[in-house]
C-alpha cells in the first residue's frame, strides 16, 4: 500500500501505527490462545488455588511469572488467585502498579478494592469501590461490594441510598436484589425481609435459604422447615439449604438434631468448612471431646492449607486442660504455619504441662 502522505514525518508516524496496531492485534490473539491451552501454568494456579491448594497455586504462579509474564501482568485471573491465597499485600502492589499501565481495565481497580475488604478493612474499602465507581460507573462491582461494606460498617442510610442509585440503572439485577434482602436483615426488618427473599425463589435457590432464615425469626419454624425440605428437593446439590437446616436446629435449642444435621452437609458437601466448625463448637460446649476431636482430625485431612482446623484441634485439647497435648498440637501448629499468633497459648500450655519448648520436662521443686 502506498501512503497518501508519502514518505515524510507523517507517513512515518502513520506507518508506526499501523505497526503498533499490528503487535497489540497479535498480542490480543496470543493471550486468547493461551488463556485456553491446559499447559498454561496461570490456568492451573487458578484451578488449585479454587480448590484450595495454596501450595500448588503459589508453585503455578511463580511458574507463570517465569513464563509467560506479560500474561500473568494483564490477566484478570492473577488478581483472583492473589485473593485465593490470601497474599494482600502483593495483590495491592499488583493492583495498583497495573491501574497506573492499563488505566482502561477495571480489574486492577477491583482487586486492589477487594483486598481492603477481605481484609475487613471496610472503611478504606468504601473509598477504593467510590474510585472504582467514578472510573467505571457501568460496572457492577463497585455498587454491589460497596454496599455490602456499607451494610458491614452500619450506615444503613447510605447503603439504601446506593443500592436505589444502582438499581435505577438496572432495577431486576439478581446481586442487587439480594443486596437489597441483607439490608432489610441489617434493619432487624424480617417481615420485609421474608418478602424480598420470597419473592427471589422463582429465580435463584438462594431465595430458600433467606426466606427460610426470615421465618426462623419470625417464630414460623414450622414454616422455615417445610421450606427448606421443598428446596432441598429442588436443588439437591445447593448446600446453603443443609447448612440452613442445620442451623435452624442449632437456633431452636435441640443440638441432638443439629449435629445430626451437620453430619449431613459433612457427608454431601465435604468440602463445606462450616460442617465442620460449627459440630467441633457444639461439641465443645458438651465436652464430648473424642467425637470433637474426631471431625477435627478430619478437617485437617480435608483442607491441609488451613490453619483453622489445626487451630481448632489444638483449641480442644487446650479447652481440656490436657496441657501436654495441648502444647503437642500447639507446636505443630507453629510448625506448619509460623506466622499465626498462637504462640501465647502453646507457651501456656507447656508452662501448665511441665515442658520446654525443647521438649525437656522441668524439673520438680521438692520440699
Amino acid at each position: 500500500m502506498i501512503w497518501p502522505f508519502g514518505e515524510g514525518p507523517v507517513g512515518a508516524w502513520l506507518e508506526r501505527r499501523r505497526a503498533l496496531r499490528d503487535v497489540q492485534r497479535i498480542d490480543a490473539l496470543e493471550a486468547a490462545a493461551l488463556a485456553i491451552r491446559e499447559d498454561n501454568p496461570l490456568n492451573r494456579a487458578k484451578v488449585s488455588a479454587e480448590l484450595d491448594d495454596r501450595k500448588s497455586a503459589r508453585e503455578f504462579l511463580d511458574l507463570a511469572r517465569k513464563q509467560i509474564p506479560r500474561h500473568v501482568l494483564t490477566s484478570p485471573d492473577t488478581v483472583g488467585i492473589l485473593l485465593r491465597l490470601g497474599d494482600f499485600a502483593e495483590l495491592e502492589s499488583f493492583a495498583v502498579a497495573g491501574a497506573k499501565r492499563f488505566p482502561n481495565q477495571p480489574h486492577y481497580l477491583v482487586g486492589y478494592a477487594l483486598a481492603a475488604e477481605r481484609q475487613r478493612n471496610f472503611d478504606e474499602a468504601i473509598r477504593r469501590w467510590a474510585v472504582v465507581r467514578k472510573k467505571f460507573p457501568n460496572d457492577k462491582p463497585g455498587y454491589v461490594h460497596a454496599i455490602g461494606c456499607l451494610r458491614q460498617t452500619k450506615r444503613l442510610d447510605e447503603a439504601e441510598a446506593l443500592l436505589r442509585t444502582a438499581m435505577r440503572k438496572t432495577p431486576e439485577d439478581l446481586l442487587l436484589r439480594i443486596e437489597q434482602c441483607w439490608l432489610a436483615e441489617a434493619r432487624g426488618d424480617w417481615a420485609t425481609a421474608y418478602a424480598r427473599w420470597d419473592s427471589l425463589r422463582s429465580r435463584h435457590r438462594v431465595g430458600y435459604d433467606g426466606a427460610a432464615q426470615a421465618l426462623q425469626k419470625l417464630d414460623r419454624t414450622a414454616e422455615a422447615e417445610a421450606l427448606l425440605e421443598e428446596g432441598r428437593v429442588r436443588y439437591p446439590t445447593y448446600p446453603d439449604i443443609a447448612i440452613m437446616q442445620a442451623r435452624i436446629a442449632e437456633q431452636t435449642g435441640n443440638t441432638a438434631e443439629a449435629l445430626k444435621r451437620w453430619a449431613v452437609v459433612r457427608e454431601r458437601f465435604p468440602f463445606e468448612r462450616s460442617g465442620y466448625t460449627n459440630p467441633i463448637r457444639l461439641l465443645r460446649e458438651q465436652q464430648e471431646w473424642v467425637a470433637a476431636d474426631a471431625i477435627a482430625l478430619a478437617a485437617i485431612r480435608r483442607f491441609p492449607s488451613d490453619a483453622e482446623p489445626l487451630a481448632d484441634y489444638a483449641n480442644l485439647a487446650h479447652a481440656r486442660q490436657d496441657w501436654a497435648e495441648a502444647a503437642k498440637r500447639w507446636a505443630a501448629l507453629r510448625t506448619a504455619f509460623p506466622d499465626r499468633k498462637d504462640a501465647q497459648k502453646e507457651a501456656q500450655a507447656l508452662a501448665a504441662s511441665g515442658v520446654h519448648a525443647g521438649g525437656a520436662a522441668e524439673p520438680r521443686q521438692t520440699a
